[in-house]
């Protein structure tokens, strides 16, 4: 850590993610502090708690640091995760500077602040884009602080100095509570449907502070002496509901539409999904190591060691070791405010949250099952052996402030449950229980359900527009007719749009579209010259089952191998070729490869481009999709009288 050069109370922080050596930012004034990133860090796991503390015991040691503008910088590996950082705790950060990026971050919340993309030496490409993409596309969505510079580290830092953001309440969106904090004051409490993301944005005026904000129930409003709040507010309007703020108010308190219970253990207070426990408050894995046979108990501690070492399938190793308690010698209150993940049979380790089994949203016995009250289907099992996975507060306060109870009644619901959650996937599911019941001498999922900010029984997801037809073509159609639009080109080869065909929803709820739609980009590609036919078809050859459209003059399609490759004599005739393909295939192009191709990434996502079309334009979307539809019903119509006359 590096103390600005000159005296100034104002001097603002500069956290670089990396291990740099601070004596070569001289001409920086400011406050520097080198916290080098862990590789992969935007996993969001013990790097992430880890961040946080150190800046914590930092600002206790220099308590003016809780004032002053915040800015992060990222070089190299380290640059998506002060993106990641960023984007996601907006409120507490003024800006931020990078050298690289990999393309298919989804960074809605850096629209307002400073973001610069400067030149680095340690930035080594491993993908065919960079930080300039990253800039181009928030410049195109208003960003007016957005920039990319030819100058180094050094010249970014001083840049973003002298980009103030705006003075507004800039739109912000979420879907987890761990990024519920609009503002140091002001935080969403709770939310229409947990399905869902929230988005808000706002201004001041007059004394009113107006706040626009979609999927969202309840706000929380902090007033202390630690924590700047504009007193010239006087009253705040969400959407259309007015609320005064009480004069007389210390602490913290609710603006809500409706009137709900006050539970202790609400999510923006304790943020529950699985990747929170490693990120927050200290986690401890708690294991059962008695009242059963030897084989469950070594089972149980195996789980636990596989968490304590975060051995998760599709994560990289990390070196990290969690706390391992016997459930014997579990006592809540000896420790401080903490986390637990407890692996074990069911009324074991239930006696964690309560001895009280009715304050379970699960019930379970041999004959009977039940959510909240409703009861499950028995579907004629008279016994059940179930495994289990529920994210739940304790019923009284306690030390322990969220536990996730891994329960299962047999080794193999314990080998079921180690292979579902200690998964990378697993991490950001925002599930709180997943319940599987054995039939015969196999598990089967039986159902999951997520819970309200209060940790209750949850409306169903909010429901953006109703498609009855669920045919994968039609789809197909209208996402090939979408990148047509967003490109301006007609010649295109395309892999297929879609992934798995049975998730294809007909209720298009903002967490079904994020499930259905890929993340996919596009790239326009100009092919021309000597040689362009080769590397078109080595493009061409890293997509699988390809769709072509506007190339019938330019390809050929050996009828033997089905290969597709483009003419050579085509380009000998000086000719050129835009069409659009899958950014994916540039990735089996060389460095040399890619100097020499001529090529644009379109600055959205597939997800992005569908997800603005069906929130902001849905009548052009339904017009389209019915269109298709309808011509899509025409064509079978037809075949099917051009069959009738054959007959």
């Amino acid at each position: 850590m590096r103390a600005p050069t000159s005296p100034r109370e104002d001097a603002p922080l500069f956290i670089l993610l990396q291990d740099d050596p601070l004596d070569s930012f001289q001409d920086v004034d400011g406050w520097i502090v080198s916290l080098p990133s862990r590789p992969h860090m935007n996993y969001q796991l013990l790097a992430e708690g880890d961040f946080w503390n150190i800046l914590k015991d930092i600002k206790a040691l220099y308590p003016n640091l809780k004032t002053v503008a915040t800015f992060l910088i990222g070089v190299g590996d380290s640059s998506d995760a002060a993106l990641s950082l960023a984007n996601n705790y907006r409120p507490l950060f003024n800006g931020v500077a990078f050298s690289g990026s990999r393309i298919g971050l989804d960074l809605p919340n850096l629209d307002t602040i400073p973001v610069i993309h400067f030149s680095s030496e340690v930035s080594i490409l491993t993908t065919p884009w960079g930080g300039e993409v990253l800039i181009k596309r928030l410049q195109e969505r208003g960003n007016i602080h957005a920039s990319s510079t030819s100058g180094d580290m050094t010249e970014a830092m001083q840049l973003l100095t002298m980009r103030p953001s705006s003075t507004t309440i800039p739109r912000f969106s979420f879907t987890d509570y761990q990024y519920s904090q609009i503002l140091p004051w002001l935080q969403v409490a709770g939310k229409i449907s947990e399905w869902d993301p929230v988005e808000i944005s706002g201004e001041i005026r007059e004394g009113v502070l107006t706040l626009n904000a979609t999927n969202v129930s309840s706000l929380n409003i902090t007033l202390s002496e630690s924590i700047t709040f504009p007193h010239k507010i006087k009253k705040i309007r969400l959407n259309h509901e007015v609320f005064s703020i009480p004069s007389d108010v210390h602490a913290s308190f609710l603006l809500t539409k409706e009137e709900q219970t006050y539970h202790q253990n609400s999510k923006y207070r304790t943020p529950g999904t699985m990747v929170d426990f490693f990120r927050n408050e200290p986690l401890y894995l708690v294991y059962q190591d008695q009242d059963t046979h030897s084989e469950y108990l070594q089972k149980t501690l195996a789980i636990a060691t596989r968490f304590s070492q975060l051995d998760f399938s599709g994560l990289p190793p990390l070196k990290a070791k969690i706390p391992l308690i016997p459930l014997s010698q579990y006592n809540a209150n000896a420790l401080p405010p903490h986390r637990i993940i407890a692996i074990g049979q069911p009324q074991k380790i239930e006696r964690v949250l309560s001895n009280d089994s009715d304050y379970l949203p699960l019930h379970h016995s041999s004959s009977r099952m039940h959510i909240f009250g409703k009861t499950l289907p028995s579907e004629g099992h008279t016994e059940r052996v179930i495994a289990y996975g529920l994210i739940f507060p304790p019923q009284a306060p306690s030390s322990q402030k969220l536990s996730l109870l891994l329960a299962a009644d047999d080794l193999e619901g314990l080998s079921l449950l180690e292979s579902h959650y200690c998964s990378a996937i697993t991490l950001h599911d925002p599930q709180d229980l997943k319940v599987w019941v054995k039939e015969d001498t196999s598990y089967k999922f039986l159902t999951e359900e997520i819970f309200s900010t209060y940790w209750q029984e949850n409306t169903r997801s909010a429901l953006l527009i109703e498609v009855p037809l669920k045919k994968s073509n039609l789809w197909e159609s209208y996402l090939h007719e979408l990148l047509i639009e967003e490109s301006q080109l007609a010649t295109f080869a395309l892999t297929k749009s879609l992934g798995n065909l049975a998730q294809i929803p007909s209720r298009l709820t903002y967490q079904a579209l994020s499930d259905f739609i890929p993340n996919k980009h596009y790239a326009i590609v100009k092919l021309h010259g000597l040689g362009a036919d080769k590397l078109g078809t080595k493009l061409l050859a890293a997509m699988d089952d390809l769709t072509l459209s506007g190339l019938d003059d330019w390809v050929y399609i050996n009828k033997n191998t089905k290969k597709t490759s483009f003419l050579a004599e085509r380009f000998r005739q000086k000719e050129s070729l835009s069409v659009l393909i899958d950014a994916a295939a540039l990735e089996e192009l060389s460095a040399e490869e890619l100097r020499y191709l001529d090529y644009d990434l379109l600055p959205y996502s597939l997800r992005e481009m569908f997800f603005h079309r069906i929130t902001k334009e849905k009548e052009r979307f339904a017009k389209a999709f019915l269109r298709i539809a309808s011509t899509e019903a025409e064509s079978q119509q037809n075949n099917r009288s051009t069959f009738e006359r054959v007959q």
